[in-house]
């Protein structure tokens, strides 16, 4: 037989702490929008995902001026600094290829310094290491009554996953995504660049009139590639365009000579990844990024023949008056000793825009 004595344990107690409703000891401000959010809200740009965040109006943050904000793509600090007052980011990604967007409006860290008001965070996605995704999509309110039809057409496409099949690469990944936009009137909210206060009815702030016709695409790629264990490497390329004519009531008897904006941006990001240890070393945090992006933009008159149209979206990028003129070094210009093709001297009457007269 055992002998069984029971013993005695000592004093368990349980403490409940409830978190204040405000921490001092926190000074940033960090709003999270996943690729779920995304998905399942109705929007078509990161701007408008921004502005169902707290804090974030009409392009501002906390209340700054446009422009005082900071785009941030994979860690590459993405923000136009020579027309950001203007444009804002110059690289434009659309939310199906976005991973995670974090918003922060406060308590900005020491490598964020060009921030004033706002610091927004994009992490791009990636291919599945085991199994592949598809998207497509198409949109459309061609159907609708001609009062609220504003001409709108998106189509999307997305395919990413592991590329098994290549030699080399077998353990490498593929994201690909790509949003055409085709609008028979783009932004009914852009203000016209060529209406004058002595013009009643700018067609520009008008509600809906299809005289800002445009069209927008976004395209990305990525590769995802292991290095060794523990370093990963990547490769992504971003390219968007966006373009739209402004017509102006000022044109109306004369739509030769109707404004037109264009821009392109194309950004290119390899970066590196992971943690480095040496046996019997310390480990070792590895982050390097190198990048390269241009930005075009150039806003005149279009030329008279264009490219061709694939339903509201133009294939091809707009051309305008002089526009191989004026990609000439500044040099090869002056030393022609003419005015850009397709323009006049400016003066003081006849028909003329901010940016010189046409003839």
């Amino acid at each position: 037989l055992m002998k069984v004595s029971a013993v005695a344990l000592p004093e368990i107690g349980v403490t409940v702490v409830t978190p204040p409703l405000l921490t001092p000891n926190i000074t940033s401000s960090r709003q999270v929008v996943s690729h779920q959010d995304l998905a399942s809200s109705p929007i078509q740009d990161i701007q408008q995902a921004l502005e169902l965040r707290t804090g974030v109006e009409d392009g501002h943050f906390r209340g700054g001026r446009f422009g005082q904000e900071t785009y941030v793509i994979d860690g590459v600090d993405v923000k136009d600094q020579f027309s950001a007052a203007r444009n804002g980011a110059a690289f434009q990604l659309a939310p199906s290829a976005i991973e995670e967007i974090s918003v922060f409006t406060s308590g900005f860290t020491a490598d964020q310094g060009s921030a004033v008001s706002g610091v927004v965070n994009m992490v791009t996605r990636s291919g599945p290491r085991d199994h592949w995704i598809g998207r497509i999509e198409a949109v459309s309110d061609e159907w609708a009554p001609d009062t609220i039809r504003r001409g709108y057409n998106r189509d999307g496409l997305s395919l990413g996953g592991p590329l098994t099949f290549l030699p080399g690469l077998s353990q490498s990944t593929i994201f690909l995504d790509l949003e055409v936009f085709g609008e028979a009137d783009q932004d009914p909210r852009v203000k016209g660049l060529t209406c004058l206060p002595v013009d009643f009815a700018c067609p520009a702030e008008r509600t809906i009139i299809p005289h800002h016709r445009g069209d927008r695409y976004y395209a990305f790629g990525k590769i995802d590639i292991p290095i060794t264990e523990g370093l990963d490497a990547a490769i992504s390329v971003n390219r968007n365009r966006d373009q739209h004519e402004l017509y102006s009531t000022r044109f109306k008897y004369d739509l030769s000579g109707y404004l037109a904006e264009r821009e392109v941006a194309t950004l290119g990001t390899f970066s590196l990844n992971g943690v480095l240890q040496p046996r019997g070393a310390r480990a070792v945090r590895l982050s390097s990024r190198v990048s390269l992006g241009r930005v075009d933009r150039y806003l005149g008159v279009p030329d008279s023949v264009q490219g061709a149209m694939l339903g509201r979206f133009r294939l091809s990028d707009l051309h305008f008056r002089g526009e191989d003129f004026v990609k000439q070094p500044a040099d090869v210009q002056i030393a022609s000793g003419r005015n850009v093709p397709g323009y006049v001297e400016p003066s003081d009457s006849g028909l003329a825009n901010p940016y010189g007269i046409f003839g």
